[in-house]
């Protein structure tokens, strides 16, 4: 059933020639008719129809017929496709379909019955998120898009380089929807974070599948969960931290970016902590200044969780003293910390350059009186003006050997008495506005 001849003709003649004995419906109450009137092995619909819709004959079918159904659906009844799937269909067909799918559909079902299910088990680490914006922003998203049913039930709804209109994703952003997912190797190109062409460091230990996924599970669930400061917006932090975990999902990746972020964590965890914290509210200030793309906000995330990972390199002695009371010589070894990570990142090619290059300036400042470069403004990379701000608050609100933590309100009062005129006023605002300073 299709009310749309060319797809019913396409679908009709694929069928005949497959083998099939069918029998055609214009609408959905002559499909009831037959239905009751015949037993059928399977049902095939569009969502939509004139008069009752496929929703509304699936509906039916359920109450009625124990009998399978395949909704053929496409980008255009998303919300639609999501309540049939929680309706209990049994597939669907993305328009434009092909053979070879309506064979595979139908095979499966046949064989598996009418509480036939595409996908069982906990699929939600297999895909990550991205926010209704990115379509809104004219983004042209090259892969093959997916609405989450439930965490054992991802559906196809839109092929990849698919044209969406706009107005149909402000629409549906209206009715409540935020987000729409991507398979973990698609975001991974989305966002430009090469898993393919990673190298390994050298003398890295290897990192079992188990120890990685309890590395990451620490982080999002213990750490992540104790960097909450009084006075930011649980929604606001609550989204970013979830944009943290995908990217830390995205980075177990790759065998050589894990191995960093372990080793950094092993040497001291409290950096590892407050990477952790940079990499969390930059995410929060960088929205603030409306930079809202999910690869714009990827690279922002990334930076932050890498932007100490030089400190590895420096011995723990220096690490463990409070900046103030480091000797000449033990600063001048803790000032090269930037060009540590920008060594060991380097090795990483699959590290977005952006995020090696924020790494390296992080310590640069609004003066042009930072290390390693002394660099003037324009000549800073935007994120890194970004992170020196976060990185600078973070200091003082994540606790660190002889720096006790302090509130967000102190710490903004610290940072506006000596280093005001140091920082990027954009992303310094930004940052007291999480607070309402």
């Amino acid at each position: 059933m299709d009310d749309d001849v060319y797809y019913r003709g396409a679908l009709m003649n694929s069928l005949r020639m497959a083998g099939h004995d069918l029998a055609e419906s214009e609408d959905a109450e002559d499909a009831k008719k037959k239905i009751q009137a015949t037993k059928f092995d399977l049902v095939i619909s569009d969502i939509r129809m004139p008069g009752m819709s496929g929703i509304d004959l699936l509906k039916w079918i359920r109450a009625e017929a124990p009998v399978p159904v395949i909704l053929i659906t496409g980008f255009s009844e998303l919300l639609e496709t999501r309540e049939a799937a929680e309706l209990g269909a049994n597939d669907f067909l993305l328009k434009p379909f092909r053979s070879a799918d309506i064979e595979a559909s139908i095979a499966r079902i046949l064989k598996e019955g009418t509480d036939s299910r595409p996908q069982s088990g906990d699929l939600d680490g297999q895909y990550c998120k991205i926010p209704l914006e990115d379509f809104i922003s004219g983004s042209r998203i090259c892969f093959d898009i997916y609405l989450r049913v439930s965490n054992a039930r991802y559906l196809k709804i839109a092929h990849g380089g698919e044209d969406i209109a706009v107005d149909r994703i402000r629409n549906y952003k209206k009715k409540g929807l935020r987000h729409l997912f991507l398979s973990r190797e698609d975001f991974a190109k989305y966002v430009g974070f090469n898993l393919s062409i990673a190298k390994k460091l050298k003398n890295a230990p290897q990192i079992s599948d188990e120890k990685r996924i309890n590395f990451i599970r620490h982080s999002a669930e213990v750490v992540l969960e104790q960097l909450f400061i009084d006075g930011a917006a649980l929604e606001e932090f609550n989204d970013a931290k979830e944009f943290v975990q995908i990217t830390l999902e995205t980075v177990q990746d790759n065998d050589a970016a894990m191995n960093l972020l372990e080793a950094l964590n092993h040497h001291a965890d409290y950096i590892y902590a407050q990477s952790l914290g940079v990499s969390l509210y930059s995410v929060m200030v960088a929205k603030k200044m409306n930079w809202q793309t999910t690869p714009t906000l990827f690279k922002v995330s990334l930076s932050g969780l890498m932007h100490d990972v030089g400190l590895k390199e420096v011995d723990k002695t220096v690490l463990s003293k409070a900046r103030t009371s480091l000797t000449a010589e033990e600063r001048s070894v803790y000032e090269t910390h930037p060009n540590r990570a920008m060594e060991l990142l380097n090795q990483i090619r699959g590290i977005p350059a952006d995020a090696i290059l924020v790494a390296y300036q992080h310590h640069e400042n609004w003066l042009g009186f930072g290390y390693p470069q002394k660099l003037s403004r324009n000549k800073t990379h935007p994120i890194a003006r970004l992170i020196h701000v976060v990185d600078t608050f973070c200091d003082y609100t994540i606790e660190s050997p002889g720096s006790p933590k302090i509130g967000a309100k102190d710490a903004i009062q610290q940072m506006t008495q000596f280093y005001e005129s140091s920082l990027d006023p954009v992303p310094f605002t930004a940052l007291k506005s999480i607070f309402h300073q």
